[in-house]
């Protein structure tokens, strides 16, 4: 018996084609229409979900601004959300760790954030139809507690029922606060029930990038890991920037809140 040749090729190659559909994948989770709050009030309306379907889809993201890009990058965390490896999560524990406080502060901002996404409509312009919002833990623990107070509250997103929300934004970037309220016009009507049909899939934003997409997306970015090469991220020069602070992640996402 002759031993099997030392050519045969025991692995896939990594094509380009192969990292085109990965980036694809990654970027269609940023599709669709979103809703950005302006200072002073902002009245939506939330739409019911589709049987099946959630309210509101939850999520852990990173949002890292690297080097001189104008617009960083954000992604689920692997860790938190699928008890995977997040080479962000790990470089923030060690930035964390150095005893550096520049490092310290950098570790805070690589940290992934609460982010909740919910289908609303924009009552101050609904011929755009349904706009998806995304927002923090702040926003999201008032709309539970009125969903909650089945007294002066109760099931706002009810098309016949319901009732419109009021979200309150001002100041901006760290300074930002939300007051979150019912509309004091009480219950009135989703007005056009087809707007419940044709709203964006919400499930996208709780996908979780594989090893090989998030490795194409940091690489593409040019972000330059602090635990690879073990220094500190004085020396590495990683900047990052979560989404409280100045330079967002991405235009497109809506306002989220400083928690």
């Amino acid at each position: 018996m002759t031993d099997a040749p030392s050519n045969i090729v025991k692995y896939s190659s990594f094509s380009l084609e192969d990292a085109e559909k990965e980036e694809a994948a990654l970027a269609e989770m940023n599709k669709g229409k979103f809703h950005k709050l302006h200072n002073g009030k902002n009245k939506v309306r939330f739409l019911p979900a589709k049987l099946g379907a959630q309210v509101f889809v939850k999520a852990s993201q990173h949002f890292v601004q690297v080097g001189s890009m104008e617009r960083g990058v954000s992604f689920n965390c692997p860790r938190k959300m699928a008890n995977q490896p997040c080479l962000v999560c790990n470089d923030a524990e060690f930035l964390g760790a150095t005893g550096s406080s520049v490092d310290y502060d950098l570790a805070g901002k690589l940290f992934a954030n609460f982010r909740v996404y919910g289908n609303v409509i924009d009552r101050e312009h609904p011929e755009i139809g349904p706009v998806t919002l995304a927002f923090g833990k702040k926003v999201y623990d008032e709309l539970i507690k009125i969903r909650k107070d089945e007294a002066d509250g109760g099931d706002f997103t009810d098309p016949v029922e319901g009732f419109d929300i009021i979200i309150e934004k001002s100041g901006e970037l760290l300074n930002t606060r939300y007051a979150v309220r019912p509309s004091n016009k009480g219950s009135t009507p989703l007005g056009d029930n087809t707007w419940i049909d044709i709203q964006a899939d919400l499930s996208r934003y709780a996908r979780v990038p594989t090893t090989e997409e998030l490795a194409t997306l940091l690489a593409s970015s040019k972000y330059e890991s602090a635990t690879l090469g073990r220094g500190g991220a004085s020396s590495k020069g990683v900047v990052a920037s979560s989404a409280r602070g100045a330079g967002k992640a991405s235009s497109s996402v809506g306002d989220v809140d400083d928690d």
